[in-house]
């Protein structure tokens, strides 16, 4: 901590806070140690990288996810298809256009062989959403406050205090945030299979609190 330049004050009886860097660590919160999982954003560099979709291509599919975005029909928007077809490089683009033109919340792009445990999802997506929304940041510090065990509870408890209710609690809230989400069948942990259905009931269930 620096105050710059500053002479002839005193500060008596009072108690600072260094809350630079990762918050979810300065705090007694269990488990924080494991949050967020940086392998997880689509731009990581510690783990291979995803090209984007050359000029030219995908542009029916681009098209159709950008005219969501800019007029939304529903909460969600999902894109199948056989592995392989470049669904990753769609994913990599959008979230690449959306951090540029600044609506991008947060990415997590799962990858086989990362995790031997539950992936620590929600909790990673609510620390990126405190940086592409700072107003995130004082409701989701009194979550963390709250309930110190946070990150050992369920994944729908998790979306409920660390996304949820810090948005509900805003003032005003943003016009448009976008969370892109690549490779949930990646997600090869223990328990996979049913930690994968969970996460897309929860993810598409999101309408419910707007």
């Amino acid at each position: 901590m620096a105050f710059s330049n500053a002479t002839g004050f005193r500060i008596d009886r009072s108690t600072f806070n260094d809350v630079q860097g990762n918050y979810y660590q300065k705090t007694n919160v269990h488990g924080a140690q494991d949050v967020p999982n940086r392998t997880a954003y689509h731009n990581s560099g510690v783990r291979r990288e995803i090209s984007r979709c050359y000029p030219g291509t995908r542009e029916t599919a681009l098209g159709t996810i950008s005219n969501w975005i800019g007029n939304p029909t529903s909460h969600c928007l999902w894109l199948h298809g056989p592995a392989g077809t470049g669904k990753s490089s769609i994913a990599y683009t959008i979230a690449e256009q959306c951090r540029s033109d600044g609506t991008l919340g947060a990415t997590y792009f799962f990858i086989r062989g990362t995790t031997s445990g539950p992936p620590p999802f929600f909790p990673t997506l609510a620390f990126q959403l405190t940086l592409a929304v700072p107003d995130l940041r004082d409701p989701l510090w009194a979550m963390l406050c709250e309930d110190p065990t946070i990150f050992d509870r369920s994944m729908s408890e998790q979306l409920d205090k660390l996304i949820v209710r810090p948005f509900l609690r805003l003032a005003r809230r943003p016009a448009r945030v976008v969370i892109v989400i690549d490779g949930l069948d990646e997600c090869d942990c223990t328990g996979g299979a049913a930690i994968q259905a969970e996460i897309a009931r929860l993810v598409l269930g999101l309408g419910e609190h707007s």
